[in-house]
């Protein structure tokens, strides 16, 4: 893969889960109301904390370099996909852990809390795994249609 496509996948890997999270955190907040302010970091009066916003860009970043790394070529040859994905949830989960710590995001000692970052981790894995699977859908194809143009091009020779 040239330099130019890691960096547009970095950048499109990014922006999924850096959007997903936020906007998960965001219909939470409109649910949760006020309350939620003095129960997580994550907000302020009027909104999600623009430091919030940047802790989740910094791991949307480590993220997106983590599926670039364990999406490699030479990784996707060697290793079952199945596990690739176990690790990379596996990174994904253990760093957003030490960021909850570090940022204290929420009240590290409350079961509810985890409860909660659980599902929301989920949710937003599952959005982004969904998002993923349908562009490559699309992208599959994209590239079945230009191969049957390609055969029928090559048979009229």
């Amino acid at each position: 893969m040239t330099s130019k496509n890691n960096l547009e996948k970095f950048m499109y890997l990014t922006f999924m889960a850096f959007t997903t999270a936020i906007t998960v955190i965001t219909l939470i907040g409109v649910f949760a109301g006020d309350e939620i302010i003095s129960y997580s970091t994550f907000y302020v009066n009027g909104g999600v904390s623009l430091t919030a916003i940047v802790q989740i860009l910094v791991l949307a970043v480590i993220t997106a370099l983590i599926n670039i790394i364990f999406d490699s070529e030479s990784l996707v040859a060697k290793v079952r996909v199945l596990y690739l994905t176990l690790i990379k949830l596996f990174l994904i989960l253990l760093i957003a852990t030490a960021f909850i710590f570090i940022f204290k995001w929420f009240p590290v000692d409350e079961v509810y809390a985890w409860i909660s970052f659980v599902a929301m981790f989920l949710v937003c894995f599952i959005i982004a795994t969904i998002a993923s699977v349908l562009v490559t859908r699309k992208k599959d194809k994209e590239y079945e249609e230009m191969l049957t143009k390609y055969k029928e091009r090559a048979g009229k020779k």
